[in-house]
């Protein structure tokens, strides 16, 4: 945390919190000081996008551990397109793209060397599916694996990539 305090002050994050390993570790676990009562909802959407940006590049493997930080800035911010920030993350040599494809849906696309692998929410079954593009542009896809939880559905897809297995035709 030390390394990073000067980013860490200009996303806005308080002194209080910052002021020692435990406080910050506590306000990781729980998402807001419990002294004075601050969390990220205070802060600017600008701020709070950069401030996601640092928690996924330090602490993407905890993120489960600090959900109570991590699920209200992804909440706020667009659960898909934080989803592509962790791929992106986990993944360095992928490309991610989120795409929009209705006013209350996105599709997240991933380019991992040849293949295309894409997320997106699949209204007939209602889940996100997980699937390879047959077609490199991310309209014709085969879906291998559906969850309601957009959570699951991205472990699906980070393992995918991780494995370098193609989904089944």
């Amino acid at each position: 945390m030390r390394k990073c305090r000067a980013e860490l002050d200009r996303c806005g994050i308080p002194e209080v919190v910052l002021s020692s390993s435990r406080a910050w570790c506590v306000f990781l676990e729980h998402g807001y000081d419990h002294g004075t009562g601050w969390s990220p909802d205070l802060l600017s959407d600008e701020a709070t996008a950069e401030f996601y940006d640092f928690l996924v590049r330090e602490y993407v493997d905890e993120r489960r551990d600090f959900s109570s930080t991590f699920l209200p800035l992804e909440n706020r911010l667009g659960r898909v397109a934080c989803l592509g920030k962790r791929v992106q993350a986990r993944t360095p040599d992928a490309v991610v793209e989120v795409r929009r494809r209705s006013s209350a849906d996105s599709a997240l696309l991933v380019w991992h060397g040849e293949r295309l692998f894409v997320v997106a929410f699949d209204r007939s079954q209602k889940a996100y599916g997980v699937g390879r593009a047959e077609d490199g542009a991310g309209c014709d896809v085969v879906n291998e694996f559906f969850s309601a939880n957009l959570d699951d559905a991205g472990e699906h897809l980070c393992q995918l990539l991780d494995e370098g297995a193609e989904p089944p035709r």
